[in-house]
């Protein structure tokens, strides 16, 4: 998606990111966290609707900018992998 829309774009999408996501209206967005960076385009622009089922904040939604979706299953796996990492560290 990246390449076929170029940095341009991308670049206009990420500024265009924040009037799209409105994390804190109870109305549209419950759940919903802060932006994110994208693990795939690197911009704050990862919109999540959701967090994880273990409330490590890895967020479940889409990258407004290149449309990286990230499943609740995936979010679980990652935050897991953290709560893991994070037992280690101690």
């Amino acid at each position: 998606m990246l390449i076929r829309i170029g940095d341009e774009e991308a670049a206009r999408r990420a500024e265009e990111a924040t009037n799209l996501h409105d994390p804190w209206h109870p109305k549209h967005n419950p759940g919903g966290l802060d932006l994110q960076v994208c693990p795939v385009c690197g911009y704050e622009t990862f919109s999540a609707d959701q967090e994880d089922e273990h409330g490590m904040g890895i967020g479940v939604g889409q990258c407004l900018v290149c449309h990286y979706v990230r499943g609740a299953e995936k979010a679980a796996q990652e935050a897991e992998a953290q709560i893991f990492a994070t037992r280690w560290a101690d």
